[in-house]
């Protein structure tokens, strides 16, 4: 009896008896426990608990905290049920729903191994289940009415459980948060798993909960299809696919999947969020109305049918993940403990233990016309006055005491100079169509020419020693230079606080083993995720972009047909979107009174049909309610004094609108 109490002690956690760990995850472990009551009372939960070694770390008890009080509120047949919170040691834990079963990555994994897709209607049943869960969630308020307006952020087949019964629940919200702290929650990282993050996830814009639609269907197509939807290639493929919204293993399926189910994939699966469903209840009618139209409705029983047969409900089956999946430990009772934190890089001394013996020492001397040399640099200084026009290819360098050579005889620096969009050589400018003064045209309305007319080419901008240039596809930016130091990627991820500085530093001793490429070394060393990576460079190019607003003065010269030559990506950065942006950023009152003086007693027009319409600005609600109630009948002044009384836009914001509608052909006087 004395043994049975040690060990009961020794696996109490409050008033639960541990009995077996079950799964673990990187911030958190579940165990399967029970509690007993008089009169032989006895019931099984799952009690999730933060791992030994962060319980004193105030972040992740935050996150668990966090995560607590939004399960709190949770009490849905689709949701797993969490009945108890507490402390116990200085250990937080989660009294959690048991649910005796497998999760759908289980049943992904079978489909994949046995080459079979499960059945429309077993699917159905998960998917449906899955956004009733959903609908739940997104609809919580708090105790006077209001909406929280949760969003999951982490719906992907580990956090969906199947019980023996058929059973349907979604699990884990640790990653749950308010649509409103979605933006400043998830700057510099990404939450949420790789095949099911939404498009907008991907290229960083502000999130709502249909990023939970998508990523519901997502799983939806990958049971009925019996693969991954977005696999393939490295990550940033993926990403790319993601980005895209290119669903062509769907559309490879339309012949077994039918056009109806092709056509209703396509829809919620749309790289614009505004072309999908508006809500889960939408889908749910949407899935049951398809099944409908075939004589069919979502079936549980037939759900648990495929599982047995696939001899699914065993004790915890250990399916191998299929090729490119990370093997996480599966979780038969509640949702994968898979948690993302800040990466954690390699040690700096074991880093530049591997780097080039150049990059470390100041091996290089930069030789002036006289023949006195410039002091001793880096690997990445060189680099740098290159980058930033500083020195050009034909500058004299000497390596460790040799003979001095012109920098693009250097083999390390083949890249720098022979890539146009890292040189500042004027030779590219040959076919010019056309060159100025900025002040003359100002940037918004330089920009927006070049994207309603579709340009394919670079512009070059400059003022004193400061230089731009962006090559443009069909009117969108592909890649955009800068002299300006402070606007190198290193300098960016810093400033951003997206890396440390000794992240960046030990990136750059590692420069020539990854051909030149920061973003490469960063990503090789494990500092940074090529997520985080491609988000990283999205953002600095829509920086750079942004600040050419604040240029009044300077030239600019425009080249039909040159590329960058560099190895790009899709940016997801619209033009239009960054001159609506520019322009609220970059003009403020007093500049814009002094411009539009002589429009205050003009009558303004909206243009019956622009070239381009209001919405494809993404403006403020303040900046288009402005634009759109222009009717021709008031004066810019009318207009100042109209907004005035009704408490609408301030003077700022109507002048900033009156200036992008004239500048970009929405507005006549």
């Amino acid at each position: 009896m004395a043994a049975e109490c040690r060990d009961d002690r020794r696996v109490r956690l409050g008033p639960y008896l541990l009995i077996e760990k079950i799964g673990s995850g990187g911030m958190a472990e579940v165990w399967l426990a029970k509690r007993t009551g008089p009169g032989g009372f006895e019931k099984r939960l799952a009690i999730k608990k933060i791992l030994p070694h962060l319980a004193a770390d105030p972040r992740f008890v935050r996150m668990f905290v966090d995560e607590a009080r939004v399960a709190a509120r949770l009490a849905h047949p689709n949701v797993v049920q969490v009945f108890d919170f507490g402390e116990a040691d200085g250990t937080p834990f989660l009294a959690m729903e048991y649910v005796p079963g497998i999760t759908v990555a289980t049943v992904l994994r079978a489909a994949q191994r046995d080459r079979s897709a499960v059945p429309l209607p077993a699917a159905a049943h998960v998917a449906i289940s899955i956004l009733r869960g959903l609908d739940h969630l997104h609809g919580l308020a708090d105790d006077e009415g209001r909406a929280l307006g949760l969003i999951h952020r982490d719906v992907s087949p580990s956090n969906v459980l199947v019980g023996r019964a058929g059973e349907v629940k979604l699990g884990d919200f640790g990653l749950a948060r308010e649509e409103v702290a979605d933006a400043e929650t998830d700057r510099g990282r990404i939450r949420g798993k790789l095949g099911y993050l939404a498009p907008e996830q991907v290229v960083g814009r502000v999130l709502d909960h249909r990023v939970d639609l998508f990523a519901a269907m997502a799983v939806f197509a990958e049971l009925c299809i019996g693969r991954p939807l977005f696999a393939g290639g490295s990550e940033l493929d993926v990403l790319l696919r993601i980005r895209d919204g290119d669903i062509s293993p769907i559309r490879d399926a339309t012949q077994s999947l039918g056009r109806d189910m092709v056509a209703l994939f396509a829809r919620a699966l749309a790289a614009d969020p505004a072309l999908r469903f508006p809500h889960a209840i939408a889908l749910c009618d949407e899935i049951q109305a398809v099944l409908a139209a075939r004589g069919m409705r979502a079936d549980a029983e037939g759900l648990v049918a495929w599982c047995e047969r696939a001899e699914l409900f065993v004790a915890r089956p250990t399916l191998p993940p299929p090729p490119g999946e990370d093997p996480t430990p599966e979780v038969a009772h509640t949702a994968s403990m898979e948690v993302y934190i800040d990466p954690i890089p390699e040690s700096i001394p074991a880093a530049l233990e591997r780097a080039d013996p150049r990059t470390s020492p100041a091996v290089y001397r930069l030789v002036l016309p006289g023949g006195a040399s410039l002091g001793a640099m880096s690997y990445p200084k060189l680099v740098e006055m290159l980058t930033s026009g500083e020195i050009d290819a034909d500058a004299l360098v000497s390596v460790a005491g040799q003979a001095a050579r012109p920098v693009r005889e250097i083999a390390e620096m083949t890249r720098f100079v022979t890539s146009a969009g890292l040189s500042w050589n004027a030779d590219e400018l040959v076919n010019v169509a056309a060159k100025g003064d900025i002040a003359k045209v100002s940037i918004p309305r330089l920009l927006f020419r070049l994207a309603t007319n579709g340009e394919t080419g670079v512009l070059h901008l400059r003022h004193g020693a400061r230089r731009k240039k962006v090559y443009f596809v069909k009117g969108q930016p592909e890649f955009v230079g800068s002299s300006d130091r402070s606007e190198l990627l290193g300098e960016y991820l810093v400033r951003e606080r997206i890396c440390l500085r000794m992240e960046v530093d030990m990136a750059l001793a590692m420069l020539p083993r990854f051909g030149g490429h920061l973003g490469d070394a960063l990503v090789g060393l494990g500092i940074l995720r090529p997520i985080e990576l491609f988000r990283a460079i999205a953002a600095q190019c829509r920086a750079r972009l942004l600040e050419m607003f604040r240029w009044r003065r300077g030239e600019f010269v425009y080249a039909i047909g040159m590329r960058s030559h560099e190895e790009t990506f899709p940016l997801g950065v619209d033009t239009y979107e960054v001159i609506g942006e520019g322009v609220a950023a970059a003009y403020g009152f007093e500049e814009l009174e002094a411009l539009l003086a002589p429009f205050q007693e003009k009558v303004l027009r909206s243009v019956p049909i622009p070239r381009v319409p209001i919405e494809r600005f993404a403006l403020s609600k303040r900046h288009e309610s402005v634009l759109r109630s222009i009717d021709g009948r008031r004066t810019l002044a009318g207009l100042l004094a109209r907004e005035s009384v009704a408490g609408g836009a301030d003077p700022e914001e109507v002048y900033q609108a009156v200036y992008l509608g004239l500048s970009c052909e929405m507005l006549e006087a």
